[in-house]
């Protein structure tokens, strides 16, 4: 009983060091996803706030209403200014002027990409946390299928003394019925 025992702990033992090592590696995935996804809501929350940033300076940038160009002090006509409010490009550079719905635009969608990617990190944070669980349980019950080994190894170790020992003694207590059988003839 106790080799039988001894059997099927040293099983389940190889069993469960072989869902250790899925569970270890599917951890260190989960850690390294972990790592990345944190990164990149990083990025996203850094894009979003850089777009904000320039939204906010081009609000400011546009409520000015430059007299001269800032490089050559050249002064710029009323002709340019009415021109830059029909066609939307700058009456200092002539450049097209991007209207606040399309910042508008980019900010719901670097919001969108903040939400996907804080939500990714919770996930994986929840893997992480998932795995990392398993993991202490399959080692407690590791430590657990060990000490029970052990256990069973000292017993079989006593179990097999306590045998020699019962041999023993019946070899002896036959040597004892031998010499107590009918004395024999002292000629003999």
């Amino acid at each position: 009983a106790v080799r039988n025992a001894i059997d099927a702990d040293a099983t389940e033992l190889t069993d469960v060091r072989r869902q250790e090592r899925a569970v270890i590696e599917y951890a260190e995935r989960a850690v390294a996803s972990l790592r990345e996804l944190t990164t990149v809501y990083q990025e996203d929350r850094r894009d979003l706030q850089t777009h904000m940033d320039a939204m906010s300076a081009t609000a400011v940038f546009r409520r000015l209403e430059p007299k001269c160009c800032p490089r050559c002090d050249h002064t710029i006509s009323k002709a340019k200014k009415e021109l830059e409010s029909s066609t939307h490009s700058c009456s200092v550079c002539g450049e097209s002027i991007t209207n606040s719905e399309d910042g508008e635009a980019i900010k719901t969608e670097l919001q969108e990409r903040v939400a996907a990617s804080e939500a990714a990190v919770v996930s994986a944070s929840a893997k992480k946390e998932k795995a990392e669980n398993e993991l202490v349980a399959l080692r407690g019950k590791i430590d657990l299928l060990q000490s029970r080994l052990e256990s069973a190894s000292k017993e079989l170790g006593s179990a097999v003394r306590r045998q020699e020992a019962a041999m023993a003694v019946a070899a002896l207590e036959g040597r004892l019925e031998e010499a107590s059988i009918s004395p024999v003839a002292q000629a003999d």
